[in-house]
């Protein structure tokens, strides 16, 4: 996947940044010069421009702030929810903090149901199984975030055919 972003290098100079990163390096290459072990001070993403993927409960979602983009202990994402449906019951060997932006449900955290809705959010140590549901009418959109620059490994606890959130 190939994308640009606006990225901040010393001196506040702005510059357009194409990935062509290599993991082993932090090499990028910014218009026709490479900078290795620059000091980035910052990467502007504009969420149009990446892609949207499936979760591991197949609803569609964005990996915004990742390895990719330069962190090293952060990933940020959105999913969006429809009414009716859920993420499956699961597990990350990390913490996770989830924050609803728009739609009402009920969550499962550890075998307790609690209510969600706009203004809340969760906070879910690790290995704490969670999963959660849309049961409002109108699309449910959450914020992602893990201390780890990729989406953390998940580990589904039920199928499709399970019931509840």
């Amino acid at each position: 996947r190939r994308f640009s972003t606006r990225c901040l290098a010393p001196r506040s100079q702005s510059v357009l940044v194409s990935r062509s990163k290599l993991a082993s390096d932090r090499l990028w290459s910014v218009g026709q010069v490479a900078l290795k072990g620059v000091n980035v001070r910052g990467v502007r993403i504009l969420h149009k421009d990446v892609a949207v993927v499936p979760s591991p409960s197949g609803l569609p979602s964005q990996h915004i702030v990742t390895r990719q983009a330069g962190a090293t202990s952060l990933f940020v994402g959105q999913q969006w929810i429809q009414p009716g449906e859920r993420v499956f019951l699961h597990t990350h060997p990390v913490e996770e903090a989830l924050m609803f932006l728009r739609g009402t449900g009920e969550a499962v955290l550890d075998g307790e149901t609690v209510l969600i809705e706009p203004g809340s959010s969760l906070y879910i140590p690790p290995g704490v199984p969670h999963g959660f549901r849309n049961t409002g009418a109108d699309e449910m959109h959450v914020l992602i975030v893990f201390p780890t620059p990729e989406f953390a490994e998940t580990t589904l606890l039920e199928s499709q055919a399970a019931p509840g959130p």
